[in-house]
């Protein structure tokens, strides 16, 4: 909500030369009617001059703030998706993944089961000082979580632009005793915000299984014994050569 607040102020600001043109434009008229001596074509003639010079330095205004947003982002990769607070609202996640540094892992215990935790801490730079950013724990090394970027248009010196190396992501906020633990673990800051990788791209691994061409001999036996409808044997994955004859019978009495 804060960076659109800024970028309409941006607009508004870079809109402001042609926006006061055309709402003192009597006053514009009137000037240069003095100046032409009264002569109206002259007068119309430099006005529209005037908003024309006008739209083209808000055009140029626009077009520099658009190159400079962009060049900012050049070389410069992000996380991008959504992170979750404690009141489990989702809001929009952009954060520059810059340079990082691995930290000791741990294990803590989710459910019942002990899980491991990787511990990145990611830098930024204030006044030629290089500081902690934030923290992020995952389950998983990073090379392996995030190896699938695309791009997405992020927000930058208050105007938009298009980053390539972006990763979406899904993160949760951790704050409380957790937090404060891990923050004394490490001697950080109370500022430094921690989050936790919950979801990305190829977090979810699965084996497609193909549907068996063959039936053994002691399954055939077994559906001799049962009277399997058309709708049982499309809910099993089994097809029609393979029903029992008694099976087959009752179809053709039906159909």
């Amino acid at each position: 909500m804060r960076d659109m607040f800024k970028m309409i102020l941006m607009i508004l600001m870079l809109e402001s030369p042609l926006l006061s043109i055309i709402l003192l434009k009597d006053l514009l008229i009137f000037q240069l009617y003095k100046i032409t001596a009264g002569n109206i074509f002259l007068t119309r003639l430099l006005f529209y001059f005037s908003v024309v010079v006008m739209a083209l330095v808000t055009l140029i205004m626009f077009l520099a703030i658009h190159w400079s947003a962009q060049a900012s982002v050049g070389g410069k990769q992000f996380l991008v998706g959504h992170v979750y607070k404690r009141n489990q609202i989702a809001e929009d996640l952009q954060l520059e993944f810059g340079e990082h540094t691995e930290l000791a892992d741990f294990v803590v215990q989710i459910n019942g089961k002990n899980q491991t935790w990787y511990t990145y801490v990611i830098w930024k730079t204030v006044e030629n000082e290089r500081v902690a950013d934030y923290i992020l724990l995952s389950p998983v090394p990073l090379r392996e979580a995030l190896t699938a970027s695309s791009k997405w248009t992020v927000v930058t010196k208050g105007w938009w632009a298009e980053a390539e190396g972006c990763y979406p992501v899904t993160l949760f906020e951790l704050d409380g005793k957790t937090a404060d633990i891990i923050r004394e673990r490490y001697k950080l800051s109370s500022e430094v915000p921690i989050f936790v990788l919950r979801d990305y791209p190829g977090r979810i691994k699965f084996d497609l299984v193909e549907e068996p061409k063959q039936i053994s001999a002691e399954t055939k036996k077994l559906l001799k014994k049962f009277k399997l409808t058309p709708e049982d044997m499309k809910r099993l994955g089994l097809k029609g050569g393979f029903l029992s004859g008694e099976t087959r019978g009752e179809e053709r009495k039906n159909s």
